[in-house]
């Protein structure tokens, strides 16, 4: 066990104009989360806008604007509000809302929408049908990443995917650097799941969760077990928006936006190789946000953080200050995250993990209706709340890499030769990973694919133990995951570790390449991968 400082390279904040009081929060409204329902993404969108007018006590022409995400062309926007509550008039649009960081991020483009006179009136919308979809094998959340060429052609091939896979090795990494324990991670999930058995509209309602039974709970991906995991299920969410000033007409009462912030990471959906491995944009979003509320993190009674995994959660509250880096299992252990056990009230609804799987539309939700003292799991005299975003089955078939993508062309190439090659900028000489075509240090476009020694260190890896991808179900289980190349350890290749024993692996222990038949069973045709075995 090391601990680590905190590197800032890899991200950056956004640069927001103060908002702060100039928007409210007038109404919320859930649709109903349910597992597969048979509804569509739209449907599930029109019953929470109805509920959050409803919860307003406004009338559907009294809003004149619409924020949502367009993201799988299923969501909620002005033409479907018009012909779904009959009305004809204008409506201002903005594609910076709905879910996952724009959940938390729609205030500030609304309250920008409000000063400049573009409407008065916001709803900001997000609903999905993933259970629904899942169920028939057309989409879910992991066709997102599925869709991304440089995961079908660098990732998916090694089983280094979906996203529990992912994040399990984020979570072994944790562990190695901080002393983090599988129990600490299961008090996240157990405390989820207790403010879920109080809340009516969660799936998860009539399912109770002991630390016990989450330590008894077989691995699906080590060191995560089911219950490490968020749902997928069918529902949604939308909340109402107006200015400081319109709201003293309305139902009180409102919730006034005191502060938002946005960070961004340079490496986007890309984890493998994120400078900091374990930290979110949290680190960068968290202190303009409190900046701008002018509070400070020991001020807030109550958090709601995007858990898509438990190992996030974590890693979120040590970033946002509420405890130092690396000191996040010890901060939510027993019951530290109870709505009742005096720490820091967490996911009162039981958030993605055991509420529903709305990428963090009802945690804004959950958010306005403690501060309105209107919770399942009231928070006693709670005043001040915190949202923050960080940005399993999916389909029957993978393909094989396509070994003649042009970005990675030279990759397979050198592997079928035997070759582990990397490209290497010509400008500044660093290695350039992903080779998406342009040095992330210096700029340059320019760059020479160059054979490497093929030796390095296991950086963090899982051990897969369910089939996410049908293809690789005879493999089960497997290891996947990332070696530091000698050559610059910021280089991290996503690989399969192969001809060892899981249980004598150790973070950092030196590896080195051995070329091996990549096979997906039923799909013809044969590439040779570079996979590593301990030295």
């Amino acid at each position: 066990m090391h601990s680590m400082g905190v590197l800032t390279d890899w991200g950056f904040p956004s640069d927001l104009e103060d908002v702060s009081g100039e928007v409210t929060i007038a109404g919320v409204g859930e649709a109903d989360h349910t597992k597969a329902s048979g509804r569509t993404a739209k449907q599930i969108g029109a019953q929470a806008i109805e509920r959050a007018l409803a919860d307003a006590g406004l009338t559907p022409r009294d809003v004149d604007g619409i924020m949502y995400t367009p993201f799988d062309g299923q969501q909620f926007g002005a033409d479907d509000y018009r012909e779904h509550f009959g009305t004809t008039h204008d409506m201002w649009v903005s594609t910076a809302g709905g879910g996952m960081v724009w959940a938390g991020s729609a205030p500030y483009e609304a309250a920008l929408a409000i000063r400049t006179g573009k409407a008065h009136t916001i709803v900001n919308v997000f609903s999905v049908a993933w259970a629904t979809q899942r169920a028939d094998m057309v989409g879910g959340p992991g066709e997102v990443h599925a869709a991304e060429l440089f995961k079908q052609n660098l990732e998916v091939p090694f089983g280094w995917f979906p996203q529990p896979v992912y994040f399990a090795t984020i979570a072994r990494r944790h562990m190695h650097d901080y002393g983090t324990t599988p129990a600490q991670l299961g008090a996240i999930a157990v405390a989820c799941r207790r403010h879920a058995n109080l809340t009516p509209a969660a799936v998860l309602h009539d399912k109770p969760l002991t630390l016990e039974q989450y330590l008894a709970s077989p691995a699906i991906c080590d060191p995560f077990r089911k219950e490490d995991c968020c749902l997928i299920s069918d529902g949604g969410g939308a909340y109402i928006m107006t200015s400081v000033e319109r709201a003293r007409d309305l139902r009180p009462p409102v919730i006034e936006v005191a502060g938002v912030g946005v960070g961004n990471s340079k490496t986007r959906v890309y984890w493998s190789q994120q400078a900091d491995f374990t930290a979110t944009p949290q680190v960068f979003a968290g202190p303009g946000a409190f900046r701008m509320a002018g509070i400070v993190p020991a001020d807030v009674d109550v958090l709601a953080c995007y858990d898509p995994f438990t190992i996030v959660s974590l890693m979120q509250i040590e970033d946002m200050g509420f405890c130092k880096k690396g000191e996040g299992g010890p901060f939510v252990e027993g019951t530290a995250l109870h709505f009742d056990g005096g720490g820091l009230p967490y996911n009162t609804h039981g958030g993605m993990l055991s509420h529903a799987y709305v990428l963090g539309i009802a945690h804004v939700v959950e958010v306005v209706r403690q501060l309105q003292g209107q919770a399942a799991a009231q928070v006693k005299d709670a005043e001040i709340g915190v949202h923050p975003e960080a940005r399993v089955r999916f389909r029957s078939e993978f393909p094989l890499p396509d070994t003649d993508w042009p970005p990675t062309r030279e990759f397979w190439a050198a592997a079928a030769r035997g070759e582990l090659a990397v490209p290497r900028c010509d400008a500044c000489r660093r290695y350039v990973w992903y080779p998406d075509g342009m040095c992330r240090f210096c700029g340059s476009p320019f760059s020479t694919w160059t054979v490497v020694s093929g030796r390095g260190r296991l950086f963090s890896w899982s051990v897969v133990r369910r089939a996410f991808i049908p293809q690789l179900a005879a493999d089960v289980p497997y290891v996947a995951g990332l070696v530091a190349i000698e050559e610059d350890p910021a280089v991290r290749i996503v690989t399969r570790i192969v001809d060892c024993d899981p249980t004598l692996l150790r973070v950092d222990m030196p590896v080195r390449v051995v070329f091996r038949p990549l096979l997906f069973r039923g799909v013809q045709g044969e590439v040779t991968a570079p996979m590593f075995v301990p030295v």
